[in-house]
């Protein structure tokens, strides 16, 4: 026989299941809660076309963005734009490419480019693969890069940074040399056999898979 205790539960569980069962059959089908629509993901529905601006193939370069054809595609003179780039249309001095004992160890030289080093201006000199028979001088804030998937697919004949000048625009002897020569960078390029390369520079001036021949 059941104690009193497990009597009295057993009535209230019953009572109680009871009662729900009358409160589910008195509510109304109007007045349950029903899931809204589910929600569309609209980016996936539109077509890909539609999602995805389509980007200019070439890109729109800005004026400080260099792209250059290699010498069988290119128009015009190479070398007398590479020196443009560096001077900055005559701002500043561009060591000459034919200049005394030129690719000897006698090679001398230098850059003046004085008040540059905190200038605004940034420039990016892309080379297509193939031959580039022409020098390039490495200027503050220059970037020289070669657009092949190794290094052997851009041919340049040479590229260089020079010792720097004085506030004065004169060279004095190891003064200040090559301290100032920072901020720039050369990679992904071959030069061509047979030619020094002079890189005098003195921090922040890397050089990436550089084949110098």
């Amino acid at each position: 026989s059941s104690s009193p205790t497990w009597s009295l539960i057993r009535c209230v569980v019953v009572k109680s299941m009871n009662f729900f069962g009358l409160c589910k059959k008195a509510q109304r089908a109007d007045s349950v809660e029903e899931c809204g629509e589910e929600p569309r993901n609209v980016i996936l529905d539109e077509p890909i076309a539609q999602q995805v601006k389509k980007e200019q193939n070439p890109p729109n370069w800005p004026s400080s963005v260099h792209v250059i054809e290699p010498d069988d595609k290119f128009v015009g003179d190479k070398q007398a734009l590479f020196d443009r780039i560096f001077s900055d249309d005559g701002k500043y001095t561009v060591h000459p490419w034919g200049a005394e004992f030129p690719n000897t160890d006698r090679y001398g030289g230098y850059f003046n480019e004085t008040g540059r080093d905190f200038c605004a201006k940034r420039v990016a000199v892309l080379l297509k693969p193939g031959v580039h028979r022409a020098k390039f001088n490495v200027g503050f804030y220059n970037s020289l890069v070669g657009l092949g998937r190794e290094p052997s697919a851009v041919e340049l004949d040479a590229f260089e940074v020079l010792n720097g000048v004085g506030s004065d625009g004169v060279e004095h002897g190891l003064s200040p040399g090559a301290l100032n020569n920072f901020w720039r960078s050369v990679e992904n390029i071959t030069t061509a056999p047979g030619r020094n390369i002079y890189y005098f520079v003195s921090q922040a001036s890397p050089l990436r898979k550089v084949h110098i021949r």
